[in-house]
């Protein structure tokens, strides 16, 4: 007696494959996920020089070194609304500090004691009075791309 394997398995094949395929979950993602965070600034009143966005992973530096900062761009200040994108972020937590740069020296001008003479902000918009924002006061936690706001002032 000799039993014909093409035969009887021949009926099972469309549900095996059809379970298959809903059964295995569909990856959309990298393993290594990244996010987009994207910084509108508000409160610009004065129109010219540049504007840039440094953006920290860690408080070294934050928030006025920007050579420290993990990214940086700047501007020229043209439009009336500015932004920038920060684009393949790792999720985790940053901080970002943001200037305008009213004469174009290439860096935020401050007074005698320190305290900034140009339009500055930072995330979580904090503006203590005698001294400079901390970076736990201004961090965010990205786990997806992120929409934020930053207020610059003098």
């Amino acid at each position: 007696m000799r039993i014909r394997p093409m035969l009887l398995a021949s009926p099972l094949i469309p549900c095996l494959v059809a379970g298959a395929s809903v059964a295995r979950p569909v990856q959309t993602t990298s393993p290594r996920s990244e996010v987009t965070l994207t910084v509108v600034v508000t409160g610009v009143t004065t129109e010219g020089g540049t504007i840039g966005a440094a953006l920290y992973s860690t408080a070294d530096g934050f928030p006025g070194q920007t050579a420290k900062a993990a990214k940086l761009t700047v501007q020229p200040r043209t439009a009336p609304v500015d932004s920038f994108v920060f684009h393949s972020l790792a999720p985790g937590r940053y901080a970002v500090s943001v200037y305008q740069d009213l004469n174009g020296n290439g860096k935020l001008d401050t007074n005698l004691f320190g305290s900034p003479k140009e339009p500055w902000g930072t995330t979580a918009n904090v503006r203590p009075r005698l001294r400079a924002p901390r970076f736990e006061e201004g961090t965010l936690k990205l786990t997806g791309s992120t929409r934020v706001e930053v207020r610059v002032e003098r």
